[in-house]
């Protein structure tokens, strides 16, 4: 994972400017191994901790030129994810339970011996509801995990003074994951590709950088630029032996 992250890094640049990754093995180990396996001991009540670790070793391994990365992400704003979590499942249960209740009684009117005939097709119908409020309800919980989450890595990277900023709303993400998953559903996972490019699309329409000034840190950190050669050996340096 170290040297694929590393790769990655070498292998983008911005102006010239080549990304780099220094990350640790034993850092990967402890973000990436130990801290999931201590929220599943806790029954994911550490998922926040494991989190904030890996954000932390993923942003402050990384460096353009010779300028690291930092965070300005705290561990508490993982934990809100999880109680923002913890609140959206109680609240689809109440629609739920809402839902199963109002079925139930209408239900009831199509099952007399008067309304012959109607009973299956409400059964058709109040199953199809149901199945699209299933895939309604996991897309909401998706879009809330992951907006948040992205939220709270993304508009908290710094760089030489320069902050990297979001606008991504659990609506906005929702909205776009559900009509992704309702036309790969539709399309048997055909239009795959297409709800890719509406995600990313999505992430660049709501993240920007405050800049302070990057004409002047480019020029700089061009000068301290490592040559290409030896990052692209360090990068393809892959311990891989016969």
């Amino acid at each position: 994972m170290v040297k694929a992250l590393r790769f990655n890094a070498v292998m983008s640049s911005w102006r010239g400017i080549r990304f780099g990754f220094n990350g640790s093995k034993m850092g990967a180990l402890e973000a990436f191994v130990l801290a999931p396996a201590g929220a599943v001991l806790t029954l994911g009540l550490a998922l926040p901790w494991a989190w904030s670790m890996q954000n932390a070793y993923l942003i402050q391994g990384h460096s353009l030129g010779s300028t690291p990365a930092s965070t300005t992400a705290n561990s508490r704003e993982f934990w809100r994810i999880l109680g923002l979590l913890a609140l959206s499942v109680l609240a689809g249960l109440v629609v739920v339970g809402v839902l199963l209740v109002v079925v139930a009684g209408v239900g009831g009117l199509f099952t007399g011996d008067v309304q012959l005939g109607l009973a299956a097709p409400w059964q058709s119908f109040m199953g199809a509801v149901f199945g699209a409020a299933y895939v309604t309800g996991l897309t909401f919980l998706y879009a809330v995990v992951n907006a948040r989450y992205m939220h709270v890595v993304y508009g908290n990277i710094v760089l030489a003074g320069n902050k990297m900023r979001s606008s991504i709303s659990i609506r906005g993400y929702f909205w776009v994951t559900l009509v992704n998953s309702f036309l790969l559903l539709f399309t048997l996972g055909l239009f795959y590709p297409w709800a890719r490019v509406r995600v990313t699309q999505y992430l660049q329409d709501n993240l920007w950088v405050d800049a302070q000034d990057l004409d002047n840190f480019a020029a700089q950190e061009r000068k301290h630029q490592n040559a290409l050669g030896d990052e692209i050996g360090e990068a393809f340096d892959l311990g891989i032996g016969v």
